[in-house]
């Protein structure tokens, strides 16, 4: 079974620097935005459909592995022979992306390396315990000696303390993040019910007989379609009401057995 990885909104700003034919796809402070990264597999390997933005133009580039196969700009397609004049842009908007997936395995592994050094802090405390205790025991059967064992006992106390501390920072953190991650799957889930909704709402209404025969939904304080049809103001102001937030424009198309959704 395939696996469908759907990214938006990633935000990135790049400096471009092209020579030559190029020139006019790599132009020096160029601004590079992605918008949404959609692959088909594991990127780079199967298909992957970018859309991103240079400049303030729009582009919409498909790639099988790594060679393009498609490319719009502005929404107008661009015929294969003219793609060698975007190579120097592809490569760049390639490596941004491979450069953000080599970051999250970075952190990824950034973490692992914390929670083993948390364990190793909390074993170092308590062996530092029974180092402190070995201390008084001998401290009482060598009374001479007392006054240096009650230094070393000191000594292994602070550093258990300072460990401990070092290792609440990184459960406080581990804790953190836990929340972070609760609140963008309950985001996710009011999201996914929201679309629910509207799509059934769009087939109680009558504007299509089944869920099926949707193929697109662009929903936008200007105007309501579905399927590239105008509908009522009515319909309009009720849905925009019920499902648009903070005056965004939100589209959602589905292709090939897949569903993209973007919320500008």
């Amino acid at each position: 079974m395939k696996i469908k990885t759907l990214v938006t909104a990633i935000m990135v700003s790049v400096t471009i620097a092209g020579t030559g034919a190029n020139a006019q796809n790599a132009n020096e402070n160029s601004k590079l935005e992605l918008l949404n990264v959609y692959t088909d597999g594991e990127f780079p390997n199967g298909e992957t459909d970018i859309r991103f933005t240079e400049d303030g133009r729009k582009y919409r580039i498909r790639l099988k592995g790594t060679t393009v196969d498609e490319m719009e700009i502005d929404g107008e397609k661009i015929p294969k022979s003219e793609f060698a004049k975007y190579d120097v842009l592809v490569k760049r908007v390639i490596k941004q992306i491979e450069e953000h997936r080599i970051e999250a395995e970075k952190h990824r592994k950034e973490a692992a390396i914390h929670r083993e050094e948390a364990a190793k802090y909390r074993a170092e405390a308590e062996e530092h315990r029974k180092v402190a205790q070995k201390h008084r025991e001998e401290a009482e059967s060598h009374r001479r000696d007392a006054d240096e064992h009650r230094k070393d006992v000191e000594k292994h106390r602070a550093e258990a303390e300072r460990h401990r501390e070092e290792a609440k920072k990184h459960r406080e953190d581990a804790e953190k993040h836990r929340k972070e991650a609760e609140v963008h799957r309950k985001e996710a889930e009011e999201h996914r019910k929201l679309m629910e909704a509207m799509l059934n709402e769009i087939v109680e209404e009558k504007i299509v007989r089944s869920r099926d025969e949707i193929k697109e939904i662009v929903l936008s304080p200007e105007e309501f379609t579905v399927n590239g049809k105008k509908q009522s103001s009515e319909l309009h102001q009720r849905f925009k009401k019920k499902y648009l937030k903070n005056n965004e424009k939100f589209s959602m198309r589905f292709q090939n057995g897949s569903t993209n959704v973007s919320v500008d």
